[in-house]
């Protein structure tokens, strides 16, 4: 019998250290080239084509912010502050990049490949079988392996809520039931596949391993596993990765386009990513810290600061009402759950981990 045609989907976003992955990708599958086509949308500053793999069935758009921003629709963004994020930072809602590609297939099967990882030749093959004798449109797992290449150690990541994007795979027709919702900024799977019926997680988690460094770590919980009598290949091009640049600096940088103070609250970061125009402070005490003490110490530099790096081991909480950031990055996962309600409460919106003062946001809608 035949086999069917997929779709190979894939969504950018400034990620061009990684672009030594592509041609890995391509040539990964176990599966007929002629049956497989791939679609990937970047809405990077810079154009990448000329880092994908010269292939008639390979096919890369580079889509521009403010031509579709303005077509997204965000719930409850009455003040248009998530809307002016996006075109502040120059990007796109993952939501709708993801579904702007799925609508450029044109196969009857849909698997999404991220960029940061790594697959089984044998995944593609694996996915339709599931599909079709559990007679099902949708399928993801809600785990994968995780390979840290600076330390070269395997991990094991779960998402206790719903199914990762990389490990996607479903049929046209699931999609035409209701597609991706534009305005998702992450986890945009979750929303896409519930409520529909006919999926189901395929929880093989050694298909995939996510590859681990700076650009993604405080995303991810990852815990050591080891794994008998299973070899896990570590592709060789993986140990040529050089990501030292953390994407956070494009973002902040087209956020804040002039000189601005930043400080950090016991960083590990601050001075590993900091640009030409960051005039930086760090407060290095590794001990915990008083909350009125904190304070006296920010407020002892003599200035207003408008990022701050935070990697403080225990919540803090009335720092937020007396002192006022525009931008605060989490840098541990500890008490995160925690931060991120506090933040929320006092008038943070969060984008994957960014945190921007709503008044920041609305001050910039009406600046010339």
């Amino acid at each position: 019998m035949s086999e069917p045609s997929v779709s190979l989907v894939t969504i950018l976003d400034n990620w061009y250290q990684f672009n030594i992955l592509m041609e890995h990708h391509w040539n990964a599958f176990d599966y007929p080239k002629d049956k497989l086509e791939w679609i990937i949308v970047d809405d990077s500053i810079d154009d990448h084509s000329s880092s994908i793999p010269p292939d008639e069935n390979i096919l890369y758009f580079h889509v521009k912010s403010e031509e579709y921003i303005d077509k997204i629709e965000f719930k409850k963004d009455n003040e248009q502050t998530i809307q002016n994020y996006f075109k502040l930072s120059s990007r796109l809602p993952n939501g709708f990049k993801r579904d702007y590609a799925v609508g450029m297939t044109s196969n009857d099967y849909i698997f999404h490949l991220d960029i940061d990882t790594i697959y089984n030749p044998k995944v593609i093959r694996r996915k339709l079988r599931f599909l079709k004798e559990n007679k099902l449109e949708c399928c993801y797992c809600k785990a994968m392996l995780a390979y840290d290449i600076y330390g070269k150690q395997l991990y094991k990541v779960e998402n206790n809520i719903g199914g990762y994007e990389s490990t996607l795979f479903h049929t046209k027709d699931f999609w035409k039931k209701g597609g991706f919702h534009w305005e998702d900024i992450v986890s945009e799977a979750i929303s896409f596949y519930y409520g529909k019926g006919l999926d189901r997680p395929m929880e093989n988690f050694y298909d995939t391993i996510k590859l681990l460094s700076i650009h993604n770590h405080t995303n991810y919980q990852p815990k050591k596993i080891e794994l008998e009598n299973m070899d896990i290949q570590i592709p060789e091009v993986v140990n040529t990765l050089n990501v030292s640049q953390h994407p956070l600096q494009i973002e902040l940088s087209s956020i804040f386009r002039d000189s601005v103070n930043v400080i950090g609250i016991q960083s590990e970061l601050i001075h590993q990513i900091k640009t030409d125009q960051w005039i930086c402070e760090n407060i290095e005490e590794d001990t915990k810290l008083k909350e009125k003490n904190l304070i006296k110490k920010i407020n002892s530099f003599g200035k207003s600061f408008d990022i701050c790096f935070l990697n403080t081991k225990n919540p803090i909480w009335s720092i937020f009402k007396t002192i006022r950031f525009n931008c605060i990055f989490l840098e541990t996962s500890k008490n995160r759950d925690q931060m991120d309600h506090i933040l929320k409460q006092n008038n943070f919106i969060v984008f994957d981990n960014l945190y921007l003062h709503k008044d920041f946001l609305q001050q910039k809608i009406t600046d010339p």
